[in-house]
């Protein structure tokens, strides 16, 4: 909340020094400029012109991985949301403008275009990078296909979209196929959180969205399924009702706080947990925070990183 604060504080002074700014090159840029816009239509509904050039682009969202499968590196973005530990070597050059984003660090980078997710920036803050450079908003809780095609014709990358959706959908293929012969056809999960003393279970969003697959996977268990349905990112539930979401398999997204870990590790020994299909024929599986998440490298690798987690040596 409060980079939001100091974004909203900053933007009338950004608006002054741009207005100089403009002044003192004439109108001559402008008409450069627009003579090979573009127009892309954003999240918020808004037509925006987009530069004929976009070198620099500031990005502030949860799915950074998504540019980077295009061949895009953004010159800054909040890099407090970005996954850690998946694409750590290709953020050391990224400068990180704070969260949600701090308006004097993104003015400092003189970006050509800035993407901003509404999940993230509110109305205000938007009016606020506008007055930095070109501002395209997007919705994260779009699919991944549905993200990168956007950000293709945002970017002119259709086709490099298109390559990497193939290529995504070929490698899904070859990870369920290979673990068939660990996943019985017809098996259901659940994915769970605990933290801050509350259970959370996993929607349509982070790890279930690679676990449930049409074709493939896992079919969601019980009540998971309305929450996929419903488009639901995640919700508290009560322990007393795990028995209504829990599938035949179980995966414990790890906490950052090792006290909700051990809580977890005690509540499986627990006989109400033990009266669990998953928890007593031993099909629980412990999951990285970093794998909770939907961006496309993230979910690329996710393919491959499933065969160790589904390891039996790695269930309880």
């Amino acid at each position: 909340m409060a980079g939001k604060r100091k974004v909203f504080a900053v933007g009338a002074m950004i608006l002054l020094l741009l207005g100089t700014i403009m002044t003192a090159c004439g109108s001559s840029a402008s008409v450069e400029e627009s003579k090979d816009a573009r127009t892309v239509v954003d999240a918020r509904g808004k037509n925006v012109v987009l530069p004929a050039r976009m070198e620099r682009i500031v990005f502030i969202g949860n799915s950074i991985d998504d540019l980077f499968v295009l061949g895009i590196a953004p010159v800054g973005a909040n890099l407090q949301n970005m996954t850690k530990g998946v694409y750590d070597e290709r953020m050391e050059s990224i400068v990180d403008v704070g969260h949600p984003g701090d308006a004097e660090r993104i003015l400092a980078l003189n970006p050509d275009l800035i993407i901003a997710s509404i999940n993230v920036m509110d109305a205000q803050g938007m009016e606020s990078l506008e007055a930095i450079a070109p501002t395209v908003a997007y919705e994260h809780g779009k699919s991944l296909y549905d993200r990168l095609r956007f950000f293709g014709e945002v970017l002119d990358k259709r086709e490099e979209v298109e390559t990497w959706i193939a290529g995504y959908e070929a490698k899904v293929e070859q990870a369920w196929s290979e673990l068939a012969s660990t996943v019985p056809a017809g098996s259901t999960a659940s994915v769970f959180i605990y933290e801050g003393k509350t259970f959370y279970i996993m929607g349509n969003r982070g790890l279930p969205l690679t676990l449930f697959n049409e074709r493939h996977g896992f079919a969601p268990a019980g009540k998971t399924a309305d929450l996929i349905r419903d488009g639901e990112p995640f919700v508290d539930i009560s322990s007393e009702l795990l028995p209504e979401y829990a599938g035949d398999y179980i995966f414990f997204i790890n906490s950052a706080d090792d006290e909700d870990n051990q809580f977890v590790d005690e509540f499986l020994r627990s006989s109400f947990a033990q009266s669990l299909p998953a928890v007593r024929n031993g099909k629980v599986f412990h999951v990285d925070s970093k794998w909770n998440h939907d961006g496309a490298i993230v979910r690329e690798q996710l393919l491959n990183e499933l065969k160790t987690i589904l390891q039996p040596n790695s269930a309880s």
